[in-house]
């Protein structure tokens, strides 16, 4: 239950914190001496963009909620950046429920293009185009979080109000890229192209362990793998005095040899 501050009715309090979560904030408890006051940590664009910024300094990158034009200009933009940067991995969270298919292969294409290995984790859900995307990252490097859910299905035509030229330009095109697909879906598994034409004529939703088993993953994340150790400290190199004055073999060794 909401906490009963002082001169203030329960259902103001209940108001008020109710407004916090509307509002993306949080609603803090301070006490002052005995008198207690309610109080708002808002997150601000600034504190949001200072928190992306940290994780992309960490080289991760992040797709959530639909794909979009946006999403996906996002996404390349950074991976591109990424790459300039270093031929380091990157990790990308992935927690969507797919979208429009173009925007989606742009990102894979970008994926296959740069020299960094981009690892992938499924996190909450991986459908339609965002499993294609979790399969298509770097073998070895793709794992999805125990209780998350992968989907696989064919593309949507979405047509609506067309007349039947256009439907047929569209279902061409729909199945060229149902083609295209099921292409990646078997470059990147075992599966070969008629069992991932037959696995997504419906949908068909699998646990991380069924996806490790059909190869969308290779493996079930149940703890976040430790930091690589740091590198071993250099010895600072110094210059022998033989190698001073009459051009000796002395030349550099470690300091105190």
């Amino acid at each position: 239950p909401p906490p009963r501050v002082t001169g203030m009715p329960r259902t103001v309090v209940r108001f008020r914190l109710a407004a916090l979560a509307a509002g993306g904030g949080a609603a803090v408890l301070q006490r002052e001496g005995r008198r207690p006051t309610l109080c708002a940590k808002v997150e601000t664009p600034k504190s949001r963009e200072a928190l992306w910024s940290t994780h992309l300094g960490k080289r991760i990158v992040f797709l959530s909620g639909a794909v979009t034009e946006e999403s996906s200009r996002q996404l390349v933009a950074q991976l591109l950046y990424l790459d300039m940067e270093s031929e380091a991995p990157i990790t990308m969270y992935i927690g969507s429920g797919g979208g429009l298919v173009y925007a989606g292969l742009a990102v894979y294409d970008v994926m296959q293009y740069i020299r960094s290995p981009v690892n992938t984790v499924c996190i909450g859900h991986c459908e339609s185009m965002a499993a294609i995307l979790l399969a298509g990252g770097e073998p070895g490097g793709r794992s999805s979080l125990p209780s998350a859910r992968i989907m696989l299905h064919q593309p949507s035509l979405g047509v609506s109000r067309a007349t039947s030229t256009d439907v047929l330009i569209q279902a061409r095109e729909g199945e060229k890229t149902r083609g295209r697909l099921i292409e990646i879906i078997s470059k990147h598994t075992p599966m070969t192209a008629m069992e991932v034409a037959a696995a997504i004529d419906r949908n068909l939703y699998l646990t991380p362990s069924e996806a490790l088993e059909r190869g969308l993953i290779d493996s079930v994340a149940m703890n976040k793998p430790p930091p690589p150790p740091p590198p071993p400290p250099t010895m600072p190199l110094a210059l022998e005095d033989s190698a001073v004055g009459n051009g000796g073999g002395g030349g550099l060794k470690p300091a105190g040899q």
